[in-house]
């Protein structure tokens, strides 16, 4: 209960973080996470992690952190919400060049908001890659990823609100997009894709019951498909030009 994570700096540990697992009232700001689960001490490393994550807690506020680097053949954000949450708010961080995902949110979560969050060249990782490990990658790279995966089995969360953010996919990369939840809100964002790059080629959204997605007013800029843009139901299609 209680629990407070504040100005800290984790570099090349070879893992995640920081894990606020079963935790009551939480705040974890100013923090830097820098290469989580990169190989930069092959014995070190387990080879996967996001620089926070939460589990099995509720009442978080995770804000103003940086993320950059991530490396792994799973999970691999900035930072995520894992399974079995309720009323996490991740807000004002920044994350980038992490393989894994941009928003990463997975099953049996409740009221989970993420807002004004900057995503840059996150979400890379490409399948059937040779991995430094060993072996190839199996879970590809995502701008967003909503998940029902949750154990002993996959529940879906619900009432997930995505707004306000920035995504910017930089040249070469090729993320998904996926959401599969109930009452899950994407207002307001802002994508931005790099020439060079593209953005939810493949297109991944499911429900059981009830509304799945509600999307509204969002921005997208370059190479981005058809297939989720009309999903909008008030999308805003631009161009950027930028004069120094």
């Amino acid at each position: 209960m209680n629990v407070r994570i504040i100005n800290n700096r984790c570099e090349d540990i070879g893992g995640s973080c920081v894990l606020m697992n079963g935790t009551w009232q939480g705040l974890l700001e100013g923090n830097t996470f820098i290469r989580s689960g990169a190989m930069v001490e092959p014995s070190l490393s387990v080879n996967r992690g996001s620089g926070a994550w939460f589990f099995r807690s509720k009442h978080i506020v995770a804000q103003y952190n940086s993320a950059y680097g991530s490396r792994g053949h799973n999970d691999s954000a900035g930072m995520h919400v894992d399974y079995a949450n309720e009323n996490i708010l991740v807000q004002y961080n920044f994350s980038h060049d992490n393989e894994g995902y941009g928003t990463e949110i997975l099953g049996k979560n409740k009221n989970i908001i993420w807002r004004f969050n900057i995503s840059a060249g996150d979400g890379t990782r490409r399948t059937n890659v040779e991995r430094p490990e060993g072996g190839k990658s199996k879970f590809p790279g995502k701008t967003i990823f909503v998940s029902d995966f949750s154990v002993p089995k996959r529940i879906q969360s619900r009432e997930i609100f995505i707004y306000n953010n920035s995504y910017l996919i930089t040249s070469g990369s090729d993320p998904q997009v996926e959401f599969n939840g109930e009452q899950v809100q994407l207002y307001n964002n802002l994508f931005v894709v790099e020439a060079g790059a593209r953005l939810a080629k493949k297109l991944n959204i499911s429900w059981l019951q009830g509304e799945s997605l509600d999307m509204r007013g969002n921005a997208f800029v370059g190479n981005i498909s058809p297939s989720f843009i009309r999903f909008d139901s008030q999308p805003f299609v631009t161009q950027l030009t930028f004069n120094g």
